[in-house]
This record gives structure tokens, C-alpha cells and sequence, in this order.
């Protein structure tokens, strides 16, 4: 008796039915396989096999962002299969794969950056990168810590003062130490303040030691990877500026401000080049320029360099002397003795002499503090993060540079030492 049709076709979908979950069960069992040799060869760091094992991995499971961050782990750190900058590349496009909206967003947009930034040496792309990560996660420590050392590297430790805090915020206490040493180093050697990243970008090599040389290879290096970069170009710049050449600096911007693109929108752009001019004394120009100053118009740049305009530029002096005030309340104004010293002539001409004594009197107090000798011996005393006699000369150069931030924080670093010297928690 021949079985009835719908029984047939109950039989013939029941089979692929079943065919279906095995296969399927057996496609599982073999991405959970590839899966789990892929963790354990990351655990012994054989990066070369979790390549493999992932790149297996994807072809079934190709949304899994877990698995596409650690396969471009893998690929950075597999020295022996790819040349570096082909293994950056592979890295960046599964990164790129990985939305924001997943729970690794965040971590894929940091890890895009620091293959960028010291990879690629492509600072400005991988500002981008860093500030959105940060905007996706509010509490990481990872962004805002290479943000900070990006900023440093790129000639903008002055711009630096806000991402360490936000960095600090969220340092382990047993690392606080080292990071206010940092942060230090960051602010008054900026071009010493970060040589294993120096070394580690091959800027440096072997034992050599930061110098004003290797600083300004660094930054033109920037210049060569990212040609549109603003940032990048003021910084060279600057760097001229500095070492006592402004007539070449203002060359090398005018001869790059046609091909950038909107160059303007940049603050340390425009803020080096109202710089450059009126060293040179191209005053009418510094002020046209500093007038294409972007929004947001604040921070100390641009209060600085308003009060200097007002004051020497435009000849008025009332308005001036609120400018530097709030100049001098930003960091790093309150370490800028040559600017307070502009505030008391400014005084000066106003007729409110006892007030430009006390602005002299305290730009002299800071000059003092800013001395070679006195920053040696400072040096010293962050040679050992355990030491609290020493630390303290670190909390009394903090008090009397009037920075409370920086002195309460070395304050509680001492105070957990000698809590662990008596036994304390």
C-alpha cells in the first residue's frame, strides 16, 4: 500500500529538517572549535594560529566584533607573517567592520587609533578616532590617556591640561604617582616627556635620548604622513618659531595655507600663526588673523593672545587687563611669567601702579620658579615615587606655582604612603 502524499512530504521535510539541524550543529561545533583555539593560542601568543583560527571563525560568524578585535590584535602582533604596514592595514579594515553600537565600539575605535597614530604615524586621523571613542564611552581610560600623549607628541602639551584630567579621574590609585610625574614632564619638558613612545614609533633608537633634533623629525615626519593636517604643519612651524627662526615659520605656513583644507577651523593653527606675525611684527595681519579665530573661543591661547591684541594692537588697556586676568586664571597662564609681566606694563599705563608691582612681583616669583636649577633639583625629587621627603619638595614647588589641582593630588599620594608605612589601609 503506497503511503498517502501528505505523509510523503511530511517525511521529506522532516528529513530536511533534521538535515538542516545537523548541519547546522555541525557548522556551530565547528566555529565554537575555531573559536576556542583561537583563545588559547592568544594566550600563548601565537598570534600566527589565531589568525587562522579566526579568519576560519568569520567565514560563518562574520558580525562577531569580539572576534574581528582580537583577529586585528593578532594581525598587528604576527611579526612573522606580514609586513608591518600591510598587517596595520588588514587590522584597520576589521576594526572599520565593527559598529559603534556594539559593545565593543568603543574598544574598536581606540584600537583604529592606535594603529593609526603609532603605526601609521597619522596623528590627525587618529584624533578623530579618539575623540568619538570617548564620546562612546565616557568612562574609558584609554582614550583620553593616548589623546593626552598624542597631543604631547604633536607639539599641543599647552592643550593637554583637560584630557589629564579626565585621565586622572580614572587611574588606578597605585598608578596616580606616575601619572602626575607624567603630567609633569608633559607640561615643562614637553620634548623629553615620552621617550618609549618616541622609541616605539622609531624616532629614537637604542639609548639615544630625546633631544630638540629628534623632537623636530618627529613632527616633520607628521608633516610628510599627513599633508592636510593644520595641526601638523603649525606644529613645524612653531618649532621654528621657537628655535629663533619666525621669518622661516611664517614661510613654511604661507607657502601650505592654499592647499590645506579650511585651515582656519583649526585653533593651534590660527593661534600659532597670530604668534608667528607679531614676533614678526606683522600686526595688522595678526589681528585679521586672530579675528578667523573657530569657535569655541576660549582657553588660554585665545585669552592670551585677545589680551596682547586689545593691549598692544588696538590700544585699550581696560579691556586688556580683564583678558589676561582670565588668561592667567587657565592653565598654563598662571606659569607664564612673560605674560603677566605684558599684564603689569599694562597696569603701568592705566596709572594702577600698585597692582603692576604685585603682577611684577608675582611674574618674578614664577620666572624664579621656571629656572634650569631649581627644575634639576625638582627632577630628582620624581626619582623616586616612594620617597616622601622628596615628594614634598614636589608639593611645596605645586604651592608655590599657586596650582591646588596638582598639590592636593601629590598630597594624597602622600598621605596613602605613609598610610601603608604605619600598617594603614
Amino acid at each position: 500500500m503506497r503511503p498517502h502524499p501528505r505523509t510523503v512530504i511530511a517525511r521529506f521535510v522532516g528529513l530536511i529538517l533534521a538535515t538542516g539541524v545537523a548541519v547546522w550543529f555541525g557548522v556551530s561545533s565547528f566555529a565554537n572549535y575555531q573559536w576556542s583555539q583561537a583563545e588559547q593560542s592568544a594566550a600563548r601568543g601565537r598570534w600566527t594560529r589565531v589568525r587562522g583560527h579566526l579568519e576560519r571563525y568569520l567565514t560563518i560568524r562574520p558580525s562577531d566584533a569580539r572576534a574581528r578585535l582580537l583577529l586585528a590584535e593578532a594581525l598587528v602582533k604576527d611579526e612573522a607573517s606580514l609586513q608591518h604596514e600591510d598587517a596595520a592595514q588588514s587590522a584597520l579594515r576589521h576594526l572599520e567592520l565593527i559598529p559603534d553600537a556594539t559593545p565593543q565600539g568603543a574598544t574598536a575605535r581606540v584600537q583604529e587609533a592606535r594603529i593609526r597614530f603609532l603605526i601609521l604615524h597619522q596623528p590627525a586621523a587618529a584624533e578623530k578616532l579618539l575623540r568619538h571613542a570617548m564620546k562612546l564611552d565616557t568612562k574609558s581610560s584609554d582614550a583620553p590617556y593616548l589623546l593626552w600623549k598624542l597631543l604631547d607628541l604633536t607639539g599641543r602639551s599647552d592643550w593637554a591640561e583637560e584630557t589629564f584630567w579626565k585621565v586622572y579621574a580614572v587611574t588606578p590609585k597605585r598608578e596616580r604617582a606616575e601619572r602626575l610625574r607624567e603630567w609633569y614632564m608633559s607640561q615643562f619638558f614637553p620634548a623629553y616627556a615620552n621617550p618609549d613612545l618616541d622609541r616605539l614609533m622609531g624616532f629614537l633608537s637604542g639609548q639615544e635620548q630625546p633631544s630638540v633634533k629628534s623632537e623636530f623629525q618627529r613632527l616633520q615626519h607628521f608633516r610628510e604622513t599627513e599633508p592636510d593636517s593644520p595641526v601638523a604643519h603649525a606644529a613645524v612651524a612653531k618649532w621654528f618659531q621657537r628655535e629663533g627662526d619666525p621669518k622661516f615659520a611664517l614661510q613654511l605656513l604661507d607657502e601650505v595655507e592654499p592647499k590645506l583644507p579650511a585651515p582656519f577651523d583649526e585653533p593651534f593653527y590660527v593661534a600659532t600663526l597670530v604668534a608667528i606675525l607679531i614676533d614678526l611684527g606683522e600686526f595688522e595681519r595678526a589681528e585679521a588673523v586672530f579675528e578667523r579665530w573657530p569657535q569655541p573661543r576660549n582657553g588660554y591661547e585665545f585669552l592670551k593672545w585677545q589680551a596682547i591684541i586689545l593691549d598692544e594692537l588696538r590700544q585699550q588697556p581696560d579691556q586688556a587687563v580683564e583678558f589676561y586676568d582670565r588668561s592667567l586664571l587657565v592653565w598654563p597662564g598662571i606659569a607664564d611669567w612673560r605674560t603677566q609681566y605684558r599684564k603689569a606694563q599694562c597696569l603701568t599705563r592705566l596709572g594702577r601702579v600698585p597692582e603692576a608691582d604685585a603682577t611684577r612681583n608675582a611674574a618674578r616669583k614664577i620666572e624664579k620658579l621656571m629656572e634650569q636649577d631649581y627644575h634639576s633639583e625638582l627632577r630628582q625629587a620624581f626619582g623616586n615615587l616612594i620617597d616622601v621627603r622628596q615628594l614634598r619638595k614636589v608639593c611645596d614647588f605645586y604651592r608655590e606655582l599657586s596650582r591646588h589641582q596638582e598639590l592636593s593630588a601629590w598630597t594624597d599620594v602622600i598621605r596613602d604612603l605613609e598610610g601603608q608605612s604605619t600598617g594603614g589601609n
